[in-house]
């Protein structure tokens, strides 16, 4: 299996997720938090928080504590773990 899409640097990530209506007010904060936690593995999380429809495109107000908060909530155990 291949990839097709190249790897992109923390920065990059952060410029591509601002430029789908991400609202970062601050950068360093979200840098830290892209090095942990990359778009990558956020991205199953993203799609309440995005347009209908458009699910490159973040609904007006989306941060990235909003984003961080759906992936690291507390889920319960799945029945019989």
């Amino acid at each position: 299996m291949s990839c097709t899409k190249p790897a992109r640097t923390c920065l990059e990530q952060l410029e591509i997720l601002k430029g789908r209506g991400l609202l970062v007010t601050d950068g360093p904060r979200a840098l830290h938090c892209l090095a942990h936690q990359n778009c990558y593995r956020l991205s199953a999380y993203r799609f309440p928080l995005t347009v209908p429809g458009q699910p490159d495109q973040f609904l007006p107000g989306t941060t990235p504590a909003l984003a961080l908060g759906l992936c690291a909530r507390p889920r319960p155990w799945p029945p019989g773990v």
